[in-house]
């Protein structure tokens, strides 16, 4: 089997660099409005929902990020870990199949030469 690199051209890879982008926005925005203001307050419950739903698009992000590197679903799981998830998942090996034709017009065991 071929292996190939992340396609960053990919729906898949654009998808899951953009959730991941989007989330880790969110989480930071979270953590920013749980900081304690002068009085020692915090508006805890908006940066709760915005560390929870960047949270969500993390694990979408790696998803879909997985997806393009030819992996199965359950990798999201490691979206939890925000940021750290997101860069496992990248550097992990690429099971993709790169579509192309053989040097000899198509025999088996032929040079592979992908299609670009």
């Amino acid at each position: 089997m071929f292996k190939v690199k992340i396609d960053p051209q990919s729906n898949e890879f654009r998808k899951g660099s953009l959730f991941g982008l989007a989330g880790f926005a969110l989480e930071l925005l979270g953590a920013v409005a749980n900081i304690p203001y002068h009085g020692g307050e915090t508006s805890s419950y908006a940066g709760t929902a915005s560390a929870l739903v960047g949270l969500v698009f993390f694990v979408v992000g790696v998803y879909y990020l997985a997806q393009s590197k030819g992996r199965s679903p359950a990798w999201a799981v490691l979206g939890i870990f925000s940021l750290v998830g997101w860069i496992l998942v990248a550097f992990i090996e690429d099971h993709t199949e790169v579509v192309g034709e053989a040097a000899d017009g198509g025999v088996v065991g032929a040079d592979f030469q992908p299609i670009r």
